[in-house]
């Protein structure tokens, strides 16, 4: 079984986090602009997911390939 590679879209004091492994990798404004932030590092590679938490820490929106 391969490793999942899991991107998370975060929100921190104001802003949107993009996050895989607990290492922050980008900060943004714009909450769309950390969601195609993260589909754009997750790309095609395998068993990789992006997910997008609300403000509450609730899961909004999880995309897998």
């Amino acid at each position: 079984m391969s490793a999942r590679n899991i991107f998370r879209v975060i929100p921190r004091n104001g802003r949107w986090n993009v996050v895989k492994d607990d290492r922050l990798l980008s900060t943004h404004e714009v909450k769309e602009l950390a969601i195609k932030r993260a589909h754009e590092l997750a790309g095609n590679k395998l068993s990789s997911q992006v997910l997008v938490y609300r403000m509450d820490g609730s899961v909004h929106k999880p995309f897998m390939n």
